[in-house]
């Protein structure tokens, strides 16, 4: 954590709730490990320690399924898609923008405006950009189903109930609106 969230999470201006994921699982526990560390009088103790620190925070962290990693990762590079594809369609919007060169104010601005905003809406078409980001929104709400189905799956262990229920706050993925598909 940075010096000032350490600071205002100290203070209590900040809730353990609002600290990262993270953050809410190697906290706790490098707190407990710091203590056991300095109650262990062996090195074997030692190593102990360090192991079921390390396995605590991979078991919380969801790093040790595979099926969860798998669908974070899908999901993730889905992201990485869109914003790739975003920065593609926006460096074609500037070359737009800054081939043209607008006057300061009236009637003739608002002419060059509206032509600019065509030449824009142009080259977003161009791109396919809203049908793109249907077919991508589709398919990463399609993986967040999937997702939360096998989050539901480990119900039992508190950081992947607590993990569903921050995802499905409003229960918009539990009803039928976002469980059953797009409208």
């Amino acid at each position: 954590l940075s010096p000032s969230t350490r600071r205002e999470a100290a203070s209590g201006r900040r809730s353990a709730e609002a600290l990262s994921p993270p953050a809410q699982v190697l906290e706790p526990h490098s707190h407990l490990l710091g203590q056991k560390m300095r109650a262990a009088t062996r090195p074997d103790e030692l190593i102990a320690h360090h192991s079921a620190f390390l396995d605590a925070c991979l078991k919380e962290c969801m790093l040790r399924d595979a099926v969860l990693l798998k669908l974070l990762a899908k999901l993730l590079t889905i992201c990485v898609i869109f914003a790739d594809h975003t920065r593609v369609v926006m460096a074609d919007v500037a070359r737009e923008l800054d081939a043209t060169s607008l006057a300061q104010h009236g009637a003739a601005r608002r002419q060059q405006l509206a032509v600019l905003s065509a030449q824009v809406a142009r080259a977003v078409a161009d791109c396919r950009y809203t049908t793109y980001v249907r077919k991508l929104g589709a398919k990463f709400d399609d993986e967040l189903r999937a997702l939360l189905a096998e989050l539901r799956k480990h119900g039992n262990e508190w950081n992947l109930a607590n993990l569903y229920t921050r995802l499905d706050y409003n229960l918009y993925w539990s009803t039928s609106a976002g469980g059953a598909g797009r409208q």
